[in-house]
């Protein structure tokens, strides 16, 4: 990790300014950030809406409950990018056993449902800790950030969903 090549500042943030920083940084690299997004997510979406073509509701939960696996796709784009080198989609689905180790499956069973799962993926996922390091670096962001990254996936989930009825009405 080359500090020098750091495309962000580094500085204290108040965590509105964190999350406003997180929207900005996925507005730069929007290009890596979709095409892996887009790799991943359209060939399970076609897999999943062929497998339960009959009940349409269940594919949808599926893709939905898949969404932690994308989220870890996309930070090791822009954990990526911040350093001045946005992977490749290519490159980055080759390197899909670093990216999905560890916690994956965590991500998908008893983690799913922590509203600050997003905001706790990069100690799992870029500082790679497990165990006890892991449980008290996770409570020592948690102190002081975990109530803004709650509200940005509160936020978040309504945009979606307004997005999803938007759709539907139109359809």
């Amino acid at each position: 990790m080359e500090l020098a090549r750091l495309s962000v500042v580094l500085r204290p943030r108040g965590g509105w300014e964190s999350l406003d920083l997180g929207f900005q940084m996925a507005r730069a690299w929007w290009r890596p950030v979709w095409g892996v997004w887009l790799a991943l997510y359209l060939p399970l979406a076609a897999a999943l809406l062929i497998a339960f073509r009959d009940r349409l509701w269940l594919a949808l939960l599926a893709l939905w409950w898949a969404k932690p696996l994308l989220d870890r796709f996309v930070l090791h784009v822009v954990s990526r990018a911040v350093f001045g080198e946005a992977p490749s989609v290519r490159e980055t689905l080759g390197a899909w056993r670093e990216i999905l180790t560890p916690g994956a499956l965590a991500g998908l069973t008893v983690l799913r449902i922590d509203l600050a799962r997003s905001f706790m993926l990069p100690v799992w996922l870029l500082e790679r800790q497990t165990g006890g390091a892991a449980r008290a670096r996770r409570r020592a962001l948690g102190q002081r950030m975990r109530y803004y990254a709650v509200w940005r996936t509160v936020l978040c989930a309504h945009f979606e969903a307004i997005v999803f009825l938007s759709l539907g009405v139109a359809g």
